[in-house]
C-alpha cells in the first residue's frame, strides 16, 4: 500500500523562487516556480519547486523527452538540486 501523497504549501518559499535566478539560463527577471512533481495535473509539493524564467519554463513543458533530460542538458542533476534546497531550508529553520 502506498502512502497518500501529502501536499505541502508554502507561499513564502514560492516567493523566494520567484525572486531567484532561473536555473535554466541564469536570468533574473522574475521566475515561475516550477514544481518537479505533479499530482493528477495539479501542482505538487511547493518545496519541490525550482525557479525558471518564463522562457525556460515554457521550453521545459514543451520538451519532448524526459524532464530529467532537460535538466541534464543544462548541467543539473535536478534531484541533487532539490535535496540541497531542502537541506538549506532545514538549516535556515534551525537558526
Amino acid at each position: 500500500m502506498n502512502p497518500k501523497n501529502r501536499k505541502y504549501k508554502d507561499e513564502a518559499y514560492l516567493r523566494e523562487q520567484r525572486d531567484a535566478r532561473c536555473l535554466g539560463c541564469g536570468a533574473h527577471d522574475g521566475c515561475d516556480p516550477h514544481h518537479i512533481f505533479h499530482s493528477g495535473g495539479k501542482h505538487g509539493n511547493d518545496l519541490m519547486a525550482v525557479p525558471l524564467c518564463r522562457s525556460c519554463h515554457s521550453g521545459l513543458h514543451a520538451f519532448k523527452d524526459s524532464e530529467e533530460s532537460w535538466w541534464e542538458m543544462r548541467g543539473y542533476d535536478i534531484w541533487y538540486v532539490i535535496v540541497n534546497k531542502l537541506m538549506d531550508r532545514i538549516e535556515n529553520e534551525r537558526d
